[in-house]
């Protein structure tokens, strides 16, 4: 079974990724927001999508998770190729933005205590 690392992307794809997950609309924000239930349901990371908990446990998990981890990345990189890596883009923009939102609305003294327990 090939179970080499997903090939990353060039500089232009990462741009043009990003690009099309910031545009993302309320339609498509909905969809994602259940595939990140199925994601939790399934035992995957809250924020995180199918594909990317599909992907990462397609190259870290062992025995039958990362069987079928391997079966799904490839059909998806079938239907949509390099899907396994712009999952993980798309998940990573969504979570810097929501992220970035949300300090907006904290006070100074609050980011920094949180950071200083999240450093801990």
């Amino acid at each position: 079974m090939d179970t080499s690392p997903v090939q990353p992307l060039t500089d232009a794809q990462i741009a043009e990724q990003v690009k099309e997950d910031l545009a993302e609309g309320r339609v498509h924000r909905t969809l994602v927001e259940l595939d990140e239930a199925g994601n939790v349901l399934l035992g995957g990371k809250t924020d995180q999508t199918i594909s990317t908990t599909s992907g990462i446990d397609d190259q870290e998990a062992h025995g039958l998770k990362q069987k079928i981890a391997y079966v799904l990345d490839r059909t998806l990189e079938f239907i949509s190729p390099d899907h396994p890596m712009t999952a993980r883009i798309a998940d990573y923009v969504r979570a810097v933005t929501e992220a970035k939102y949300l300090r907006s609305q904290l006070d100074e003294t609050t980011i920094t205590m949180i950071d200083k327990f999240l450093n801990n």
